[in-house]
């Protein structure tokens, strides 16, 4: 089946460990804060077990984390939906080129409890910010699906699509991957752009923000 966008694969690792909508803008523009990065992203999970009643399975839009690096001072940022519509904005990005370092997620439960997934994607995971404008990285997603047994091929052999980097599993014990593993995470990152419905989504939040009177550039992650 075909994916639009850009995307890259990679190994999610799980670790166990012991929303609302946004509807305020912190920083409007003013001398100091002339540039503005906004998107969506959302997290569909499937698969994974749960941990004292935290549950990551399903669309999670509410704090899903994008951690970036500026590639110049090698400076770390993290951008995290802040809604329920997995709307994220920030005017902490100076202008640069910047790298998705990982996407992270963690949901907590009552019971004291944690499940926590991320991933490196290791290509499409560039772009520039530019000076003075609105910064619409457009709407992004994260697929990520936990095997309980691997994919074989007709063959009965491991698809050769598919990367082995590590995991972690429940007990937070890292592990090299190895034939006796009976799961594992595989992670799909795609920029799909559709950066109307980003630009709508902050509109509908903001409607009086000063944000809407800059111009504002679509923003390819590649």
């Amino acid at each position: 089946m075909a994916i639009l966008g850009k995307l890259s694969i990679l190994f999610t690792g799980l670790l166990i460990l012991a929303g609302c909508a946004t509807t305020v803008l912190r920083d409007e523009p003013d001398h100091a804060t002339t540039s503005l990065v906004v998107g969506r992203i959302e997290l569909l999970a499937s698969n994974f077990r749960s941990y004292r009643s935290a549950n990551i399975n399903g669309t999670q839009s509410l704090g899903v984390e994008i951690h970036l690096i500026e590639e110049t001072h090698n400076n770390r940022f993290i951008l995290q939906s802040s809604g329920s519509d997995g709307l994220f904005y920030s005017t902490k990005l100076k202008p640069g080129q910047y790298e998705i370092e990982k996407l992270r997620f963690k949901k907590n439960s009552s019971k004291c409890g944690a499940v926590s997934i991320w991933f490196r994607p290791t290509e499409n995971n560039g772009f520039v910010i530019q000076p003075g404008k609105v910064n619409n990285l457009g709407c992004l997603s994260w697929s990520a699906r936990n095997f309980i047994n691997k994919p074989k091929t007709p063959h009965g052999g491991i698809p050769t699509d598919v990367k082995y980097v590590f995991y972690v599993d429940e007990l937070g014990i890292f592990r090299y991957e190895d034939e006796d593993r009976d799961y594992f995470p595989l992670s799909i990152f795609t920029a799909n752009a559709e950066y109307q419905v980003a630009r709508k989504l902050f509109e509908d939040n903001f409607s009086e923000s000063g944000w809407l009177d800059f111009e504002w550039v679509n923003v390819p992650i590649e």
